[in-house]
Parts: C-alpha cells; sequence; structure tokens
C-alpha cells in the first residue's frame, strides 16, 4: 500500500509566481520527498483543496494549504498590471480590447501591402525612407 509512505498533503503555487495560473498538490513522504498528485487552474482551487483535504482525512495526513497565505482571487493583468476579475486572453478586458485592435491594424496593413503592384511598393517604400 504505497499510501502509508505519506505523512502529509501540500497545496501550493508554483515557487516565484505572485499571479499564478495553476496549483499543485502533493503528497509528502515520510523521508520529506515529495510525489504531485493533483494540479488545477485557478478556477478550479476550491476542488483541488477539496480533493487534497479528502486524502489527508481518508488517511490521516496532515493538510498543509499555502494557497491560504494569499488571496488569490483577484488576478493582475501582465500588461499593465492593473487588478481584475477576469482575465481576457491573458489580459484585463481593456488591455485584451487595445491588443486585438492592434492585431486587427496590422492584420489590415499586411493585406493592403498585398494589394499593391510592385511599383506602389518600390514607391511606398521611397517615401517612407525619404529617398527620392
Amino acid at each position: 500500500m504505497y499510501y502509508l509512505f505519506f505523512q502529509s498533503v501540500e497545496i501550493r503555487c508554483p515557487e516565484n509566481n505572485d499571479n499564478p495560473d495553476f496549483f499543485l498538490a502533493y503528497a509528502i513522504n515520510i523521508d520529506g520527498t515529495s510525489t504531485r498528485i493533483a494540479e488545477a487552474s485557478r478556477s478550479k482551487l476550491q476542488d483541488l483543496r477539496d480533493l487534497a483535504n479528502k486524502l489527508a482525512t481518508k488517511f490521516g495526513w496532515d493538510f498543509n494549504d499555502h494557497t491560504q497565505l494569499k488571496d488569490y482571487s483577484h488576478l493582475n493583468c501582465p500588461k499593465c498590471g492593473n487588478e481584475t476579475e477576469v482575465l481576457h486572453d491573458g489580459y484585463c478586458e481593456d488591455c485584451s480590447i487595445e491588443g486585438q485592435r492592434n492585431l486587427n491594424d496590422h492584420i489590415a496593413r499586411h493585406d493592403a501591402w498585398g494589394k499593391l503592384s510592385d511599383q506602389e511598393k518600390d514607391s511606398s517604400i521611397r517615401s517612407a525612407a525619404r529617398v527620392f
């Protein structure tokens, strides 16, 4: 019975990550080594806590939730740093909209460039470089 070698269950976020997207549950062996037993996204953190707590209760292990040391209910946008409750494509809503607008502009310029004749492209390049 493999579970007899464990003494506790811990939930951690990845090291050196103040704004983690996922969390890890480890079973801690008697000799101090650990085995990863589950992982969950931020939205499923409570499910991970429940699973780890059930395992600890069932087998009489200690349960240490290191995620309780910090409130992970808020998120920070990696672009502007503002706090947000929901990330859209990894960013706050404003930054996501701005990023999509910039992408759309880039695609439109690329498409327009592709429609130019060679002579129009040469003229555009000379005009941009101010070479006449």
